[in-house]
């Protein structure tokens, strides 16, 4: 999985050493999704948010055991932030698709779209395509634009029916495609909070999603 990130395991371990990038997530996940053991990542947290920390990133451990969320800690820009943007699209990726143990990701445009390094999108709409462990998703634009979450990511989105939470903060006109997606989660009985703060919905689509919230199944 790592070389379609453009780095063999290798390469990344020159660029990162004493993560443990070539190790893969020592997790075990029971059937109900939560974990049932440390991933090694648990020992180098420390580690890893030094290094994540440049882009304004930290890992945090949730109130279950071994399970990870990673979220943002400084919205400020900067050089050091711009410097550190692509390593931290490459840590973005390998988390998310090699760690099961990511359940949690708060996700914005500087990651996305950060200092013009646009190829880069390319690694997180993988790693989202690719993900099956992920519960809790947010996007916030700090820009107050949600136009970042753009096609390729409208259908990686629509595919993750593993999500209970979906959260996105923005302001905008909401587009039928952003709504077909959401309407799309809603259909699985896993997705169980929903927020979609400060975007507009037009007559159609906010009754499409009224009527796909009424209908929703609900988990067992």
């Amino acid at each position: 999985m790592l070389d379609q990130v453009w780095l063999n395991e290798d390469d990344i371990d020159a660029l990162f050493p004493g993560l443990g990038l070539h190790r893969p997530c020592t997790a075990e996940v029971h059937r109900n999704l939560s974990s049932t053991s440390y991933c090694h990542i648990i020992e180098r947290l420390c580690f890893w948010n030094c290094v994540l920390w440049h882009a304004g990133f930290q890992l945090r451990e949730l109130t279950a055991p071994g399970e990870l969320s990673l979220v943002r800690v400084a919205r400020d820009g900067g050089r050091r932030q711009e410097q550190h943007g692509r390593d931290v699209r490459l840590l973005f990726h390998v988390l998310l698709e090699c760690h099961r143990c990511v359940v949690g990701v708060e996700l914005d445009d500087v990651l996305v779209e950060g200092s013009g390094l646009r190829e880069f999108r390319v690694r997180v709409s993988s790693a989202f395509r690719d993900n099956t462990s992920l519960r809790s998703l947010k996007l916030v634009s700090l820009f107050s634009d949600y136009r970042f979450i753009q096609e390729d990511l409208f259908a990686d989105l629509g595919s993750m029916t593993q999500l209970r939470e979906l959260v996105i903060s923005a302001t905008g006109k909401a587009v039928s495609r952003l709504v077909d997606v959401v309407r799309s989660l809603l259909r699985s009985a896993s997705l169980s909070t929903l927020s979609l703060s400060g975007l507009r919905l037009n007559g159609i689509n906010s009754q499409l999603l009224v009527k796909a919230v009424a209908e929703k199944p609900h988990s067992d």
